[in-house]
């Protein structure tokens, strides 16, 4: 009943064993599916990404050639070594030729020979860029034109960059510049780079329309439109639906099935750049991906067969063992009568245990027992070879009939030697054992098995070789050299780690000295340390870590790390030393002090923001911090430019050391121009090892340098340059290189920060120059409205006091009194209102074109009458035909103004005349010209200023501030001119003013 119970618990396990492994297994097959394709995914974009950098990169070079002055003032020869140069700086970049055109559409200059003289006219790239809209823009094409075919690879994917070229005039197209860019070199570098399920062949490149642009694994399919499907499609597609799904879509991931191949997991994403639209796809076959998951379900199902047979076998060797048992039990039963025999065994200080035919047990002594781990009931019955000899000590299975014992109990022989016998708990132990036949009438009928544990006799045996042969393994292993001397320097001991380190095989250097592995300037303290050592005067140096040179067989003398230890015979000292190449080391210290270094030197840039000083004062500063970096190798020489706003051009602000015809020389340098002006113009760092051609700003007796010249940015505008002298020879290091571009990154933030606390400081004065001339203004306003305001106080209370005992003559004088008094308040207040909405920016200002006699007409009527009562005569002299462009109602204001104080000024019978004439290009000078009283010099030049008060009473008596003066020069400023006076005491004075002409010079 219990064997049957078995069997079933055996198969229902076995049932839901497989069942939950098929589960497992396709559950884990979807998940790497859909791992793989977001991967796959990311692969597409990173693609994507990587072939628009190029196409942008190549479109801007196209650019700039585009607008070279030598493309467009049609200088063949001088072009056609720019585009030369310019080709051997951009080669690198993958740009396979460049060529120039004609307006007719004929290659006047190529790179690429065989295409010069070939007339492109009729392609579509020339009708594109022989249109007006296209000035200053770039196309690319796709189909590459047989005449610049270069390569001679089936899968090559190389498009042309092409840019119109227009002379000085807007309208005047010269002709145009292509390039060839390879583009199958990105995408082989971009995929050696890339993991292992994904390969160069596996992706492929379409466009909007469903041309194959690009097919490694099928060149045959480039340029062939899916839409247009034939017989020989279907040949290798059961449907092109998953073409449409990628075209349909900016982005996914999607899978099809070819015919006689695994399906393939597809992933898409889509690159837009001017005028192009490509679909960039990766693919890889599901087999491919799902491999390792079938691999890992076979070697599932054959664990299963493994299991279900153990199990089978188990249940029926626990059927088998219990009939055995039964009978090994009434065997035992009629030895364990046997009292002596019994008291032998149990005092036995050795395992004994006796065996039948079969090699089952049929006694067994508590020492046996003890030693196996079992029990002796345990034992009793049960095969002994199953129990305790099954296996060797490697883990092989041990046959029962390649067993001394099964020898013994089957040919009647004795045996004694070592075996190695398993406890019950799965330890195993060595013994010493003999077995001897147990006979009856002549034959065999079993055998007695003595033994003992010689477990700590092993040990110690394979201790002793262990530590032989790991000294021995460890010398002749390790990395580090292990080298054995005597107290005369010759070497005794030489391992593979020395043969590494210094070069010498073990036959090249056993038995010489020392000498060969230090370097000549070093053996001479190697000797005198080797003398005070064997006296034993120098002994702190044994047992201690030391840094020296050691010589390579190849000459090359490199730093060691030495460990010497000493140990002697009866007769001999010997000497141990360890040594250790530490190049890596010493170059990662260098390495990492360079880091240390960088960031110190970029702190202390940093730290120019914060502290007080003018710009040119942080740009010197700075400018020294990055000369004193030490791994940059510089000539303590360098200079300092920002660009001069609104004008392509840098100024040299800073400078150290630098020569002075360079200074005067390199004062200011357009874009473009020389190794400074390229930087600004193309945003990159020039470099140069030696000054060359490209170095324009040259001088007779130049000494020769490098150099290293870096752009300052600042959201894309450029801000100035560094430019630091090298060595001649030095080479570049993108370690240097990253380093000046961060400290361009410093400068830039010092140059904005400058610039604006700049702005505020001059925010600042002005807001305290307005307030001052505010407060001025309000005291002149209350001190003359004092005067007018205590005559109108005096006359109203004359009035008020006794107006009877006025005749009417009186009261007429004290009505004009009192109305020329409100008229200066008036004056005064309608000043002061006009001053105020100037300040404040509230004040109306519309320019616009004027007749400047008309609004000199205008000003003369105005003030007309009053110039009657004084007999004074004023002329206008304004052209009919003359404009200008400003605010009528400022103009007004001011001429009103000058011709209201020139009649107040002049006596009776006087002259006032108005001028004008074109002082330059931009300007118009208008001037009023009076007869009358004049100034001094010192009140001339008192005028329009608001700290000082000019004031002064007209040749009738008329009252005076000086403030409409004040509002004139803001009127004709905020025009665009300036104002002025000249003046002669008791001769006249003349009154000027500039604005402009037109609405282009205001």
């Amino acid at each position: 009943m219990k064997s049957k119970l078995i069997i079933l618990l055996t198969v229902i396990i076995l049932t839901f064993t497989i069942f939950l492994l098929v589960g497992l297994h396709n559950s884990a097959k979807k998940e790497v599916v859909q791992r793989f394709q977001s991967r796959q995914l990311f692969t597409a974009r990173q693609l994507s990404k990587e072939l628009e950098t190029c196409l942008r990169d190549e479109s801007r070079a196209v650019e700039i050639l585009s607008t070279l002055p030598v493309l467009k003032n049609k200088k063949t020869d001088a072009a056609a070594k720019a585009v030369q140069e310019y080709f051997e700086y951009l080669k690198k970049d993958h740009v396979k030729s460049i060529s120039i055109y004609d307006e007719k559409g004929t290659i006047i200059y190529s790179t690429l020979k065989d295409a010069i003289a070939s007339d492109q006219s009729d392609t579509k790239f020339f009708a594109w860029a022989a249109q007006r809209k296209n000035k200053g823009y770039q196309f690319i094409i796709e189909d590459v034109p047989q005449t610049f075919a270069q390569s001679s690879k089936n899968s090559s994917f190389q498009v042309m960059i092409v840019a119109p070229v227009y002379g000085e005039s807007p309208s005047n197209f010269i002709g145009l510049v292509s390039a060839v860019v390879d583009l199958d070199d990105i995408l082989t570098s971009f995929f050696r780079a890339d993991s292992s399920h994904t390969s160069k062949e596996n992706a492929w490149l379409i466009d909007k329309d469903g041309t194959v642009l690009y097919q490694a694994e099928h060149p045959e399919m480039m340029m062939f439109n899916v839409h247009q499907q034939d017989e020989s499609c279907l040949e290798c597609h059961t449907s092109f639906k998953y073409v449409e799904t990628i075209l349909a879509k900016p982005t996914g991931t999607t899978a099809y099935q070819l015919k006689e191949s695994s399906e393939k997991l597809s992933s898409f994403f889509t690159l837009n750049y001017k005028n192009i639209s490509w679909k960039v796809v990766v693919n890889t076959p599901l087999n491919e991906v799902t491999d390792f998951v079938d691999k890992n379900s076979l070697q599932t199902v054959a664990l299963i067969v493994v299991i279900s047979l153990i199990l089978l076998i188990s249940s029926f060797l626990l059927l088998r063992s219990n009939r055995l048992k039964a009978k090994a039990e009434t065997e035992a039963e009629k030895l364990r009568g046997q009292q002596a025999f019994n008291l032998i065994l149990e005092s036995a200080g050795e395992g004994i245990f006796g065996l039948d035919l079969n090699g089952n047990h049929t006694f067994v002594n508590p020492k046996a027992a003890e030693l196996l781990g079992f029990k002796i009931e345990e034992l009793i019955g049960k095969h002994s070879h199953t129990l305790w000899h099954h296996t060797r000590p490697n883990g092989e299975p041990y046959p029962g009939k390649e067993c001394h014992i099964y020898a013994t109990l089957h040919e009647g022989i004795s045996h004694t030697g070592e075996e190695y016998f398993w406890r019950k708990d799965g330890t195993g132990f060595s013994v010493d054992f003999s077995t001897t036949p147990i006979s009856e009438t002549g034959k065999v009928v079993g055998a007695v098995v003595t033994f003992q544990d010689i477990t700590e006799r092993k040990l110690a045996e394979e201790t002793l070789l262990a530590s032989e042969e790991r000294f021995r393994s460890v010398t002749q292993s390790a990395n580090d050299a292990i080298i054995i001397s005597n107290k005369l320097g010759t070497i005794l001991g030489w391992n593979k780690g020395a043969e590494k380190i210094f070069g010498f095989a073990n036959t090249e250097i056993i038995g010489k000295s020392l000498e060969l592995i230090i370097p000549p300037d070093y053996r001479e303290k190697h000797y005198t340390g080797m003398e005070r050592l064997v006296a034993e005067s120098d002994r702190h140096i044994v047992g201690k870590t030391m840094e020296l040179q050691g010589l390579h067989k190849s000459g090359n003398v490199f730093p060691v790390e030495l460990s010497l230890s000493e140990w002697k015979t009866s007769n001999e000292t010997f000497y141990t030393g360890i040594i250790r190449d530490i190049s890596e080391r010493k170059k990662a210290e260098a390495e990492e002090e360079k880091q240390r270094e960088i960031l110190e030197k970029l702190n202390d840039l940093s730290g120019l923001l914060a502290e007080d000083m003018t710009l040119e004062q942080s740009l010197e500063k700075g400018l020294q911090i990055i000369l004193s970096t030490s791994f940059l190798r510089l000539e303590q020489i360098g200079g300092l430019f920002l660009s001069e706003i609104g004008k392509n051009e840098l100024v040299l602000k800073s400078s150290v050391n630098l020569p002075e015809a360079i200074q005067t020389m390199c004062a200011n340098v357009p874009f473009g121009h020389c190794l400074c002006g390229r930087a600004a113009s193309t945003g990159k760092i020039q470099f140069a090892a030696c000054v060359d051609e490209r170095h324009e700003n040259h001088y007779q007796g130049i000494i020769d340098h490098g150099h290293y010249t870096i752009p300052i940015f600042s959201d894309g505008e450029v801000l100035g340059v560094i430019v630091v002298y090298l060595p001649v020879g030095h080479l570049s290091n993108p370690l240097e290189m990253s380093f000046l571009r961060s400290a361009a990154d410093v400068f830039s933030g010092i140059i904005i920060r400058k610039h604006a606390e700049n702005e505020i400081k001059s925010k600042n004065q002005q807001l305290q120059k307005t307030n001052s001339e505010k407060d001025k203004f309000f005291s002149i306003i209350a001190h003359d409205l004092r005067s007018p305001f205590s005559g109108f106080l005096n006359l109203t209370e004359l009035m008020a006091e006794g107006s009877e005992d006025f005749s009417k003559v009186e009261l007429t004088d004290f009505s004009k009194a009192l109305h020329d008094s409100a008229s200066t308040v008036y004056k005064l207040l309608e000043n002061l209102l006009e001053w105020a909405q100037m300040q404040k920016g509230t004040i109306s200002f519309a320019p616009g074109e004027l007749s400047l006699a008309e609004v000199v007409s205008f000003g003369i009527d105005t003030i007309n009458q009053r110039a009657l009562q004084k007999g004074i005569t004023l002329i206008n002299e304004i052209p009919e035909t003359q404009q200008v462009y400003a605010d009528e109602k400022m103009i007004n204001t001011v001429l009103r103004n000058f011709l209201s104080n020139a009649v107040k000024f002049t006596k009776r019978d006087g002259r006032i005349v108005v001028r004008s004439k074109k002082i330059d290009a931009e300007m118009i000078q208008i001037s009023v010209q009076d007869t009358g009283v004049g100034m001094a010099e010192k009140d001339v030049n008192r005028l329009f200023k608001m700290e000082e008060k000019v004031s002064s009473k007209g040749t009738d008596g008329e009252p005076s501030t000086g403030l409409g003066l004040l509002l004139c020069k803001e009127f004709v400023e905020k025009n665009g001119g300036k104002v002025w006076a000249e003046s002669t005491k008791g001769e006249g004075s003349i009154f000027y003013f500039t604005v402009p002409e037109s609405m282009q010079n205001n």
